[in-house]
């Protein structure tokens, strides 16, 4: 039983396929890997960036919802929370009693926690932690 001219050159022409169709094959799935990466570096640049403006000592809802940071983040919160930051909470240049600004400074922590939390959720969601 020798090996016939016809085998060897249908084991050639398998090899030349199965090799063509991995160098079409290899790229694309390292692309799509690389992809997978990037978003991935994309969210978790995003997720660190918002944390850290609203992590600031003086965080204001009204100064926030004004940046290109909340611009990004609401189309990821709650419709609640967005009524709640875009809420007017005081008329500019109307002074305010003790009162008043102890009532704005809890809001504004309120919103500040509530803006955290969806922020950790969205982390989850995403697949960051």
């Amino acid at each position: 039983m020798g090996i016939s001219v016809l085998d060897v050159a249908l084991t050639i022409l398998i090899s030349a396929t199965v090799g063509a169709i991995s160098s079409l094959i290899a790229p694309w799935a390292n692309w799509g890997v690389e992809k997978r990466k990037r978003k991935l570096l994309w969210r978790k640049g995003f997720i660190n960036e918002w944390k850290r403006i609203i992590s600031e000592n003086r965080f204001n809802p009204d100064v926030f919802r004004e940046t290109s940071y909340y611009s990004n983040l609401k189309l990821h919160l709650s419709d609640a929370l967005q009524k709640e930051i875009n809420e007017e909470r005081y008329t500019p240049g109307k002074p305010l009693n003790r009162e008043q600004r102890m009532e704005l400074s809890m809001k504004e922590f309120s919103i500040k926690k509530k803006l955290l939390d969806e922020i950790t959720l969205l982390e989850k969601k995403w697949g960051l932690i």
